[in-house]
């Protein structure tokens, strides 16, 4: 009797450890596909808008805050950045938002409807963005870059976990 009823207590354990998982995965996918989402349309977007009109919007959302404080590490940097925009460099950022967003997007949903192909596919492209993205810390010294990686491990290793609860469903079936 005592048996059993530690054998259920241990069985009840690894379900909620799992629903927790299950729960967590869920929030990371939904979190990466809205910034896929949003990463594709600033990718589409930037196809469209010249150079010129994201130097003038920029001045626009940062003139006041650099009348206030003109060394605004922020308002500088994006100031900085959209003035050094070529066209070269704009097409190059759109193809690669434009790509990766909609990459991500076919991914997340692949993970949302639980289909087998899509945790080793997201395991790996999550990944392999992850290095770059840590590359380009290495490089840059950036923190919304720095943000991003923290926020794909968290990602990846959901992912991971959920890949093992799912393959260990698929044994016992």
């Amino acid at each position: 009797m005592l048996k059993k009823f530690r054998k259920i207590t241990a069985d009840l354990q690894i379900v909620r450890k799992e629903r927790t998982i299950l729960e967590w995965f869920h929030v990371s996918i939904f979190l990466k596909g809205t910034y896929a989402f949003f990463e594709t349309l600033v990718g589409l977007l930037t196809f469209i808008v010249p150079p010129s009109a994201i130097v003038s919007l920029v001045n626009i959302l940062t003139r006041d805050e650099l009348i206030e404080d003109p060394n605004d590490a922020i308002a500088t940097y994006l100031l900085h950045t959209a003035q050094q925009l070529s066209i070269g460099t704009e097409a190059f950022i759109a193809l690669y938002l434009t790509v990766n967003g909609a990459l991500k997007i076919i991914l997340v949903l692949g993970l949302w409807k639980n289909k087998a192909w899509a945790y080793p596919a997201s395991l790996i492209i999550f990944s392999a963005f992850a290095v770059y993205e840590l590359y380009l810390c290495f490089i840059d010294r950036s923190l919304p870059v720095a943000i991003l990686l923290l926020l794909d491990a968290i990602t990846v290793w959901f992912v991971w976990k959920e890949y093992l609860v799912q393959k260990r469903h698929h044994a016992l079936a």
